[in-house]
């Protein structure tokens, strides 16, 4: 069977059913679905896996087998994490594209800091913050971008989280520091007198961790530290639960 008839086949067998959970009422999850999916979202949104809040929200906090607490003090659960692990990159990255500060289509562009009367201007789509510069008013902008089809940077700089639906190229002396998923192919072109394109980590349809000088001086640098920086920046805040002293001695 073709890759085309496979794709048909999917549609066929799945359109229906995606159908008739649209058509449903607020909330479309119900029965073994909102306990797999409070998993992903309790690890997601609030780093841990006390489920009272997802379970309030969706009904079942008051349910016979989920007033009783657990001897940590969490809500009971049967159902297994596994499926939670298995969603989590999807999901991660459906949020990512839905909290894009910069909407970008396919194209051409020069993204450079753009500061207005001393301040990072943050309207300007092609401004990704300053990542070469830690004192600049722009250092401290670390947007998630998102360009929905091919596309072609050729200067300057820019740092956050980079989304690409589709294929990027590179230019130039171009730096970028964070982190950079490509859903297409990765392909790079002269560095001139930069060290590195990315600072980070990029994921990519042909990136290899074997290679990292892909042309020229036009290298990918692993940096622990722009992922954490890009993370941090972006992240969502959650509150911390409340927690219990114990003396131990």
């Amino acid at each position: 069977m073709t890759a085309t008839k496979m794709t048909l086949l999917a549609l066929a067998l799945g359109a229906p059913a995606l159908c008739v959970q649209l058509w449903l009422p607020v909330p479309r999850l119900t029965s073994d679905a909102v306990e797999y999916y409070s998993h992903l979202r309790s690890l997601y949104f609030d780093h841990d896996l006390d489920f009272a809040n997802e379970f309030e929200h969706f009904g079942i906090l008051t349910r016979g087998d989920k007033l009783v607490k657990t001897v940590t003090g969490h809500r009971r659960t049967i159902f297994s994490v596994g499926p939670a692990m298995l969603w989590m990159p999807f999901y991660a990255a459906g949020d990512l594209v839905a909290r894009a500060q910069v909407r970008l289509p396919g194209g051409t562009y020069r993204t450079e800091p753009e500061v207005t009367g001393g301040v990072c201007d943050r309207s300007v789509a092609t401004n990704w913050g300053d990542g070469m510069n830690p004192a600049a008013a722009c250092a401290r902008y670390f947007p998630v971008i998102y360009i929905d089809g091919d596309a072609t940077l050729n200067g300057v700089q820019g740092q956050g989280i980079l989304l690409v639906n589709g294929n990027l190229s590179v230019q130039g002396s171009y730096e970028f520091y964070g982190i950079t998923v490509v859903q297409g192919e990765l392909s790079t072109a002269g560095g001139g007198s930069t060290i590195a394109h990315f600072w980070g980590g990029v994921l990519a349809r042909n990136a290899s961790i074997d290679v990292q000088n892909l042309a020229g001086t036009a290298t990918l640098n692993y940096s622990s530290c722009a992922i954490l920086t890009a993370l941090q920046a972006t992240g969502v805040a959650a509150p911390l639960r409340s927690r219990g002293w114990s003396v131990l001695y």
